[in-house]
């Protein structure tokens, strides 16, 4: 027997969650058919078959719009499917039972959200409302996890899809030489237009159109519409055009979806930005040019983070080291660091306390921080699957005088904080004494995560850094001269050597100390509300769960 999926079920890394819809065919009408009826389905493939409850009774109300209606929600192992038995009562279900072979079985794919469509159709030769429906399989695919929207398309139908954010998405008749599965996760953001993000991707004959909401309002200050360009996978779309609030554009496929710019600009806590002088040109691979632009734009966000007291600059965005930054003015009385821990879960039989992990946008608003990044890394589960998740520290660890773990034998660095005064952040780079417990001076032990690995130390570049590191994505933090400095990289761009992160804090004359706090997928940024860096796959808003959470706050 297959588990109902459930949002705050504890789930494991193998398991996937399966949804099973019912679409009717084209000329269709829920509204026109007897009830059905719906016993259980069952999952088979070569681990053995997986019963699903069914809905029961499907009243009229439960189609969309779409005429599909949901039917299972289940947990099943991750793993390949080949048969879909549909059970119904024996008499008045209005659909036959139907054991399907597929000829293509399903590979449902660990952590992620598998949609599964079966047609229904009128028997040959029925030429009204009458005569039980008969079941085919359609289609699967996965989709994101937030998807506003999943549909079964068909090789004869066309359609017109339309989202609250004014997103229209429309496929042509006979633009798909098979049935396919479209998931559409609308994402909005705080820039003048959200991600829209697609699950397994589909190829058309005939281009579908869409239209992309562009809110002109939201320019930053000295940049025009001609300044951004629509993007499908990453790549400019060739014919995309701007007209009465929104990009339009005819695509052959389903990839990513944004509308960016490669001029830099700042924004700052109130959603408002400003362009930046571009310093150099957009896709440099030299570190030392992030270096530059953002040393030629001190005095700017010196004067900027003085009044609005810290901003999101995209000066090292679209050239190496590829990655979102933050500036906070760490004089400002309001401002209080602080570190992020879900709720206690369990003590295991390690005898160490294990925490629910959140995603960054999660451990932002329970802090309520206007900057927040990953912290440090975990043990426990990986924070890649849906439902709860959760794991202890693997570092040092004290938030607000409270003590949560202490590690003797990891940990090089912890940029540590004292406690709060009312004059603004006090901090300090502690350096761990290799074989000891401690990392000194108890006024700086307020708020404190240690990591594995300085970025900055003694005033420059860590000696300690790989010359040779493995190139990933990357978050860190780190200060100096007053400004506290949070980095991480973007998921859709190359990923560099942590390395690179050091040309990010010299740039910005904040050498008195940084340190990496995690990596690959776990990299995450969230300022003002906006996710500025969420992964390509297919968790929750394209967002990994984590232990813990760094952040501002203003109080």
């Amino acid at each position: 027997m297959a588990s109902p999926y459930s949002s705050d079920g504890t789930y494991g890394a193998a398991d996937a969650r399966v949804r099973i819809n019912l679409q009717l065919e084209a000329g269709l009408q829920a509204q026109s058919l007897t009830p059905l009826y719906v016993e259980a389905i069952e999952l088979c493939g070569a681990t053995g078959c997986y019963r699903l409850t069914g809905p029961g009774l499907i009243d009229p109300y439960r189609w969309n719009k779409q005429g599909a209606a949901l039917v299972a929600d289940v947990i099943v192992p991750a793993g390949t499917y080949n048969r879909v038995n549909l059970l119904v009562p024996s008499t008045d279900a209005g659909i036959q039972a139907t054991a399907l072979t597929l000829d293509t079985p399903v590979s449902v794919v660990a952590g992620a959200r598998q949609e599964i469509f079966l047609s229904l159709a009128k028997p040959l030769g029925t030429l009204n409302a009458g005569g039980d429906l008969v079941p085919a399989y359609l289609a699967s695919g996965v989709v994101p996890g937030d998807s506003t929207l999943v549909a079964g398309l068909t090789t004869t139908g066309s359609s017109t899809f339309t989202f609250e954010s004014g997103l229209t998405l429309t496929v042509p008749k006979g633009a798909l030489k098979d049935a396919a599965i479209m998931g559409v996760a609308d994402r909005p953001t705080t820039e003048p237009a959200g991600r829209v993000v697609f699950g397994s991707p589909v190829t058309f004959r005939s281009p579908l159109k869409v239209r992309v909401p562009f809110s002109i309002d939201r320019l930053p200050k000295g940049l025009k519409v001609s300044d951004y360009v629509l993007t499908s996978g990453g790549q400019p779309v060739p014919d995309a055009r701007y007209e009465n609030g929104a990009f339009t554009a005819t695509l052959t496929s389903l990839q990513n979806l944004s509308i960016t710019t490669n001029k830099p600009f700042m924004q700052f806590e109130d959603g408002t930005a400003e362009a930046l002088p571009q310093v150099v040109s957009a896709q440099a691979t030299d570190t030392s040019q992030c270096f530059n632009a953002l040393r030629a734009n001190l005095e700017t966000y010196k004067a900027r983070i003085a009044s609005s007291g810290s901003l999101y600059t995209t000066d090292c965005l679209n050239i190496a080291p590829y990655v979102h930054v933050v500036i906070v003015d760490m004089t400002k009385p309001l401002y209080k660091f602080r570190i992020g821990l879900g709720d206690f879960y369990q003590t295991k039989s390690d005898g160490r306390n294990y925490f629910y992990l959140r995603n960054i946008k999660d451990h932002a608003t329970a802090m309520r921080a206007f900057v927040a990044i990953n912290g440090p890394a975990w043990t426990g589960t990986e924070g890649l699957n849906f439902g709860t998740q959760n794991g202890t520290p693997d570092f040092t660890l004290r938030i607000q005088n409270s003590l949560k773990y202490t590690q003797s034998d990891k940990g090089e660095a912890a940029v540590s904080f004292a406690q709060e005064d009312g004059t603004g952040l006090k901090a300090r780079i502690l350096i761990k004494p290799a074989g000891t417990t401690s990392y000194g001076d108890p006024t700086f032990t307020f708020n404190q995560a240690a990591s594995s690995t300085s970025i900055i130390r003694d005033g420059g570049c860590s000696s300690l850094l790989d010359p040779n590191g493995e190139a990933k994505f990357n978050t860190a933090f780190g200060f100096g001269n007053n400004r506290l400095i949070f980095v991480s990289s973007d998921q859709n761009k190359p990923a560099v050597e942590l390395k690179a992160f050091c040309d990010v804090f010299l740039g910005l004359n904040a050498t008195a100390g940084a340190q990496w706090t995690d990596g690959a997928s776990a990299a995450g940024l969230v300022y003002a509300g906006d996710h500025k860096n969420p992964t390509n796959t297919p968790f929750m808003d394209g967002a990994r769960k984590v232990l813990t959470g760094l952040g501002v706050t203003k109080e």
